[in-house]
């Protein structure tokens, strides 16, 4: 690197972050890529086959991306947006994390949406196991009925 660009950089706190800055100045860190990852931020909702888990990692990296552009976002923002990003089939659960105080960042809506996405798991597992059981105690009973 020429000594002209080193003190470009060299006040950056870690090594990582002086990567993230070179890659966002040389890799199109031009104004319609700016607007590109905000639109992005803006209007992005989860695919149905993508798990939580990924969805979140996405729209973490969108808020890196931003972050990284000089875009820095306001913890507000960022709940609101991930909020809105869940998909349709989760209209309670946004309804529920919009009127909680409890959220006050990024990370407080992962840990409650990871949450949520546990208890509904648990709730299919043990509604699958319940009717299993019904099935096999019901069969016994419907057999003796036919003799």
């Amino acid at each position: 690197m020429h000594n002209d660009l080193i003190g470009s950089y060299d006040h950056s706190a870690t090594i990582k972050e002086m990567r993230d800055r070179l890659r966002f100045n040389f890799m199109g860190s031009s104004v319609t890529r700016l607007r590109s990852l905000v639109l992005k931020f803006e209007m992005y909702k989860q695919e149905p086959n993508y798990s939580i888990t990924e969805h979140m990692r996405i729209i973490y990296a969108v808020i890196t991306d931003l972050k990284n552009g000089g875009n820095a976002l306001f913890d507000e923002q960022q709940v609101q947006a991930a909020i809105r990003s869940l998909h349709d089939s989760w209209i309670n659960v946004r309804q529920i994390l919009t009127n909680n105080e409890n959220i006050k960042n990024f990370a407080d809506v992962c840990h409650h949406v990871k949450l949520e996405a546990e208890r509904e798991e648990a709730i299919c597992v043990t509604a699958f196991l319940l009717n299993g059981a019904n099935v096999m105690d019901i069969g016994p009973r419907v057999r003796e009925r036919e003799n």
